[in-house]
This record gives structure tokens, C-alpha cells and sequence, in this order.
């Protein structure tokens, strides 16, 4: 399996970039995908929230649970794949 680019944990919550997609863990075991060639933004949570709003080409928007001081850094590794 090839190593994650960036990764953040937030009690049973994961998020990992990889390099074609972001894979997003919740705490019921549940896994979700999403492929970085879908991806047309993301928006950080205000300063108060814990998460990040990544929205897709499909119009979905895809809200996911991050560690307040990591939200900048998920944003620029997600932009960095996004722009290779």
C-alpha cells in the first residue's frame, strides 16, 4: 500500500492525502474515497470548528472532522496533489 502524503487523527477519525485521492475513515469503520481529479475546492471550517468542506464536480460536498491546527495543512497537501 503506498504512504500517505499527509494524515491527521481526531479521536476515531482519520484523514489521509495520497496522491490520486483522500481517504477519509469515520468512527464506525465506515471509509470514504474521494479522488483528487473530482475535487474542485475545499473550504476550512471557521476558526472555532474542527473541520474542512471538500467539494467535488458532482456538487457534493464532502465535510470532514480535522484538528483545528491542521486544517491549513490538509488544505495545501490536498491543493499540492491537486496541482502535480
Amino acid at each position: 500500500m503506498d504512504q500517505p502524503l499527509f494524515e491527521s487523527k481526531l479521536g476515531g477519525y482519520r484523514i489521509f492525502v495520497y496522491p490520486n485521492r483522500v481517504v477519509y475513515k469515520g468512527l464506525m469503520g465506515t471509509e470514504e474515497a474521494i479522488m483528487t481529479k473530482q475535487i474542485v475546492g475545499v473550504t476550512l471550517g471557521l476558526f472555532f470548528q474542527s473541520n474542512i468542506v471538500i467539494q467535488t464536480a458532482d456538487g457534493k460536498k464532502h465535510k470532514l472532522l480535522i484538528k483545528p491546527g491542521e486544517k491549513e495543512k490538509m488544505r495545501d497537501a490536498i491543493y499540492g496533489v491537486m496541482n502535480s
